[in-house]
């Protein structure tokens, strides 16, 4: 999809419909939850181990950036409500 900025720049963004289904818009955080698939994965040592193979790094590593990943999200609703609350 394209659009142009408030300051006339072309903003292109992508969608990936794999994850899509009903829940309000905006809702990214689950989309990232189901993307990553990496909480079951902790405590079960078969499922750890696919993780692990698949994403090609220790289950440590995968945590430690679907956390930054969600600090970054948390940022952006922070970012929202005062944006929000200045309309």
């Amino acid at each position: 999809l394209a659009a142009a900025t408030p300051d006339g720049h072309d903003r292109t963004v992508a969608l990936d419909w794999q994850c899509m289904g009903l829940g309000p818009a905006g809702e990214v955080g689950n989309l990232l939850l189901t993307a990553l698939m990496i909480l079951p994965s902790v405590r079960n040592l078969e499922k750890r181990a696919e993780a692990e193979a698949k994403y090609g790094q220790s289950i440590e590593e995968l945590l430690s950036r679907w956390a930054g990943a969600l600090y970054a999200l948390l940022n952006l609703a922070d970012q929202a409500h005062e944006l929000a609350n200045g309309l």
